[in-house]
């Protein structure tokens, strides 16, 4: 994953930023699948989640892979 981060928070710019990586899987212990149709059978789809502790505003990035295969999965919302 690109570990690029913002300089501070979006929203209130404290620096107290903190990052993990999660998988984004779901199933039956995890709840729903953040991002659904992107993983396969040989790897999960992952998310690096950025949280600031200050004001609590949450980013959400998409690991390489499940980005590569967005396009053939997912509709596009700007035509």
């Amino acid at each position: 994953m690109n570990n690029t981060y913002p300089e501070g928070c979006l929203n209130c710019h404290s620096e107290n930023i903190y990052k993990n990586h999660v998988n984004a899987s779901g199933g039956l212990l995890a709840g729903a699948s953040l991002l659904p149709d992107l993983g396969s059978t040989k790897w999960t789809p992952k998310l690096r989640i950025i949280v600031c502790s200050d004001c609590g505003f949450t980013q959400f990035y998409a690991d390489s892979k499940s980005r590569a295969r967005v396009a053939e999965k997912w509709t596009r919302i700007l035509e």
